[in-house]
């Protein structure tokens, strides 16, 4: 039996921003870092009406629907080999936790992108051990949210951060609500200067230099670094019920990312009326899911492109035209 059967090769998820130490202390504390979050509650319709509908989460669903399994065993990470139907959690910020870390700080963009490439090569090791026909035909998966996505895109695109052997790895990056353009508080993106928690890494300044863009460059650019067409991200439209930052960002947002902002050049996208996290965030939605395993497990993809011959308007938008 091959040890890897394409397309199903590990996902390694990566979570988000933590802001404070004590949200990086309670996220450390659980096991997958919100990707085993599930919902009971679905938005159903524009109206607000909520419907009952129970999402167990993509961590669950992967593992019922496709058999993939974690990578935990007697109370720690397991170090001998796995399968290839394996998830693993990109855990950097234990490193800053305040009881089994240093507490010292969270990981900069950088140091994290680096973990990550010392984690695939791990992986890769424990998947294929020496067996060569293995190791050729070896790839990973990065699924993240929101920050996380930028690290992905770091490993990625800086030439300095990293191994190429982990790069070269890296077979498709799907990301939920990640801030590719940076983030813009009521239209205005975060200052340079606000080193407070790491809100800095949204600054765009900030992003073009720990992605190794080169100047001018739009930092929602992969730079050729990677094929855009590998690379998917699903946006958030619905500010409304992500409670931290509705107020502050405002609407064509998910609540934290402007529409705007949520995705990369050339990429394959879908919007979907979902917050950046929380009850009705994107993480634990169905419709994330579905575009998740479609984009990582399908073979085929459709282009349609729709030309209008005519778009008649209603006679109020009509009057106002004239």
């Amino acid at each position: 039996m091959p040890r890897i059967k394409p397309p199903f090769y590990p996902i390694i998820y990566i979570r988000g921003y933590a802001m404070t130490q004590d949200a990086i202390d309670e996220t450390v504390s659980t096991p997958y870092m919100g990707f085993n979050l599930g919902s009971t509650k679905i938005r159903q319709d524009w109206t607000g009406e909520v419907k009952r509908h129970i999402f167990e989460s993509p961590l669950i669903r992967l593992m019922k629907d496709y058999g993939y399994a974690d990578n935990y065993g007697n109370g720690a990470e397991l170090e001998g080999e796995i399968p290839a139907k394996s998830i693993i959690i990109h855990r950097y910020y234990d490193d800053a936790d305040s009881e089994i870390g240093s507490g010292g700080g969270a990981p900069s963009i950088i140091e994290a992108a680096k973990k990550l490439s010392e984690l695939i090569l791990t992986v890769k090791h424990q998947v294929c051990g020496d067996d060569d026909e293995a190791k050729r035909m070896f790839k990973v998966y990065l699924v993240a949210h929101s920050m996380g996505g930028l690290i992905a895109r770091c490993l990625l695109q800086n030439d300095n951060v990293g191994e190429p052997e982990a790069k070269n790895s890296v077979d498709k990056v799907f990301t939920y609500g990640t801030p590719h353009n940076g983030i813009d508080i009521r239209g205005t993106n975060v200052p340079r200067f606000l080193g407070t928690w790491d809100m800095n890494n949204f600054n765009r300044q900030n992003m073009a230099e720990y992605l190794g863009l080169p100047s001018g460059a739009q930092v929602n650019s992969l730079n050729n670094k990677f094929p855009s067409e590998r690379f998917f991200c699903l946006v958030g439209t619905n500010h409304r019920d992500y409670y931290a930052m509705k107020l502050a960002v405002g609407p064509m947002s998910d609540g934290l990312v402007m529409i705007s902002n949520a995705s990369v050049q050339g990429a394959p996208r879908t919007y979907t009326h979902h917050s950046h996290s929380g009850h009705y965030g994107m993480v634990n939605s169905e419709e994330g899911y579905q575009n998740l395993v479609r984009f990582l497990f399908g073979d085929m993809m459709v282009k349609a492109v729709l030309y209008a011959d005519h778009l008649p308007l209603p006679p109020l938008c009509e009057e106002s035209e004239r």
